[in-house]
């Protein structure tokens, strides 16, 4: 439930992975982050880029994963709507 509240920045090869998540909210954040929407096949469906705190991301129907990244990391990976990520969750 916390999150990443409570944390001053997220590195550059961190991340947080939420499941079973269609939307999100930065209330009390303190920096940026990139979002990247998947649906049950780890499609990529949306993305945010350099979401600012104290917002709500839009409610994405068909997402069942979220991934929390660090401000920048979508841009520098050239990641986009249609491709598909490889995650493993225990």
């Amino acid at each position: 439930m916390k999150g990443l509240l409570g944390r001053k920045s997220l590195e550059e090869r961190e991340s947080l992975i939420l499941t079973n998540s269609s939307s999100i909210h930065t209330l009390f954040m303190h920096f940026p982050l990139d979002i990247i929407f998947l649906d049950k096949k780890q499609r990529v469906i949306r993305i945010i880029k350099e979401m600012k705190p104290f917002r709500f991301s839009p409610f994405v129907f068909k997402a069942k994963m979220i991934v929390e990244l660090a401000a920048g990391k979508i841009e520098k990976t050239k990641t986009e709507v249609g491709d598909s990520l490889d995650i493993l969750l225990d």
